[in-house]
């Protein structure tokens, strides 16, 4: 899911210059499964050939279901529905993950050079992220033999930043070229998780 909306404009007051604006949300929320051999099937006979029917399983509350471990037809994947069902299950989780930013900017000329005028753009962004994934209970419970456990994950993240470019002319109507623009930018960011940091570029 993803909702996007946005304006744009002139600033007469600013001789010209040109405004947009926009923001986003987008969502995302899906599903997952694995396939699982379910622990107390395992450890609670441990392999053992002793009956077990007429009881329950520790953590599932399952009738238990006797089987043979060392059944050649058994270990050769042999394996009854009753067994099967006894054995194996499906985990399923779910992640939701979640983004909303805005951003904004202004754009035109500062002043005029020889070489043609010295334009400029100033922006900023505000973003919000988030997510949440949360494994079925079995893996929270590491009740999946062989698996590993998982607990639920969330966490949420906000970056802001602001730029500014600007494109100089240096020289015009040359033999070689048509034009030669300096062109200087600086971008800041701050995320929260991370930390604040500067970039600069000149071409």
């Amino acid at each position: 899911m993803r909702f996007v909306g946005g304006a744009k404009g002139e600033l007469s007051i600013l001789g010209g210059w040109q405004w947009d604006a926009s923001v986003q949300f987008s969502r995302s929320d899906g599903d997952y499964k694995d396939a699982v051999i379910f622990a107390d099937a395992i450890t609670d006979q441990q392999f053992r050939s002793s009956l077990c029917a007429g009881t329950l399983t520790r953590y599932r509350g399952a009738p238990c279901v006797d089987i043979n471990w060392y059944d050649p037809s058994f270990l050769a994947g042999n394996i009854t529905p009753e067994q099967k069902a006894f054995l194996f299950g499906t985990a399923k989780g779910n992640t939701v993950y979640e983004q909303t930013s805005f951003e904004a900017y202004v754009t035109g000329d500062l002043f005029q050079l020889p070489a043609g005028p010295v334009s400029a753009a100033f922006g900023g962004l505000y973003q919000e992220d988030s997510i949440e994934d949360v494994p079925d209970q079995v893996i929270q419970d590491a009740e999946a033999w062989g698996d590993t456990t998982a607990g639920i994950t969330t966490g949420e993240d906000t970056t802001t930043a602001a730029y500014v470019e600007v494109g100089v002319p240096l020289l015009a109507d040359m033999r070689l070229f048509e034009q030669f623009t300096l062109n200087l930018s600086v971008r800041y960011n701050d995320v929260e998780s991370y930390g604040a940091k500067s970039t600069y570029k000149v071409g």
